[in-house]
């Protein structure tokens, strides 16, 4: 039987769902943009925000070139919403890299790391807002001088209730605050350093989506994502996806305004994990697909490959593989 096999440039595609057996070390701390240099100190917070934390001495003057991360995904659960966090856990399949999970109960955690240099996570994702607002303060804490320590950053998504809706709550120790159960009609994807795969500067509908989360940001260092406009209100941008960058805190955090299953969000999400892993969880571009040559010749009607299956017209290249050789495939 006869295989080809295409490499497709430039175009994200599925992967398998087999679990990485590899081990890939974790980011270089010595390349992290999370080195906190005590930024606060050069913009002293306003009396309104006196109250935050500062960043833990220890951690700012530890030498990075001692710390290891290892290349693996903290996945922290809702387990009131286990039917939901199931795309999160599939993605992380489906990229191949490597995580754990959690079910929070408000147990204390295990320690995240092996060793005082070793780091056993280079990121930490929580499937709801909520839970991380509501963790145990001394959990919560030590994630937080964990991520410090190590140079490892958040990605926190929103698990919305219907009706659910709320003004300008704030998020605990922290300049942001948000609205709950918002309607919009158009999400548009800014331009920003976590932006990559994810398609800037155009407008997508959703109305199909409801009950959104919508960020209000009170600190010059959060930058838009993403943001979305009502019906009602086309002038008024809402912040749907937040990056901010832990000039706060010393803690980078990446916040999304609903859950992971929304196909934007899958995509930011795949930025997200490369942006605040610096690299070390980025989704290679290159894709292989194996196809039997006989389902694209004298497959049963309605199986056989066309043209416009494989789309080249937008800076891809087909290349079929013959003894060692590409050679390109004109369609």
């Amino acid at each position: 039987m006869v295989y080809m096999t295409y490499r497709i440039n430039n175009t994200p595609s599925t992967a398998s769902k087999t679990h990485i057996s590899s081990y890939n070390p974790g980011g270089d701390p010595r390349q992290s943009n999370l080195l906190i240099k005590a930024k606060h100190e050069q913009h002293p917070p306003s009396e309104t925000h006196a109250e935050l934390p500062r960043t833990n001495s220890k951690d700012i003057t530890m030498d990075p070139s001692q710390l290891v991360v290892e290349n693996r995904a903290f996945i922290v659960l809702n387990p009131t919403k286990v039917n939901r966090y199931h795309s999160i856990v599939v993605a992380m399949l489906h990229l191949r890299f490597k995580f754990q999970t959690l079910k929070y109960t408000g147990s204390p955690l295990d320690p995240l790391h092996s060793s005082p240099t070793r780091g056993l996570y280079s990121v930490v994702v929580f499937q709801d807002l909520n839970l991380y607002m509501t963790m145990n303060y001394d959990d919560r804490e030590r994630i937080e001088q964990y991520c410090r320590k190590f140079h490892v950053g958040i990605i926190i998504f929103s698990e919305p209730q219907k009706g659910d809706l709320s003004f300008n709550q704030t998020i605990p120790r922290l300049p942001i605050s948000y609205s709950s159960g918002m309607v919009l009609q158009k999400y548009t994807v800014a331009k920003s350093p976590v932006a990559d795969i994810a398609r800037t500067n155009f407008e997508h509908n959703i109305p199909k989506i409801k009950d959104w989360f919508v960020f209000h940001p009170n600190h010059e260092s959060y930058q838009t994502i993403s943001y979305g406009v009502s019906q009602t209100n086309s002038n008024t941008k809402l912040i749907t996806v937040v990056l901010d960058p832990g000039e706060v805190d010393g803690v980078q955090r990446i916040f999304f305004g609903h859950r992971h299953y929304i196909w934007l969000h899958k995509i930011l999400y795949l930025d997200a994990l490369a942006y605040i892993t610096r690299g070390a969880m980025k989704m290679e571009k290159s894709k292989y697909l194996q196809i039997d040559i006989d389902d694209m010749f004298i497959g049963a009607n309605g199986t056989k490959m066309r043209p416009p299956d494989v789309d080249v017209s937008k800076g891809c290249q087909c290349v079929i593989e013959s003894y060692g050789e590409l050679v390109p495939v004109a369609l």
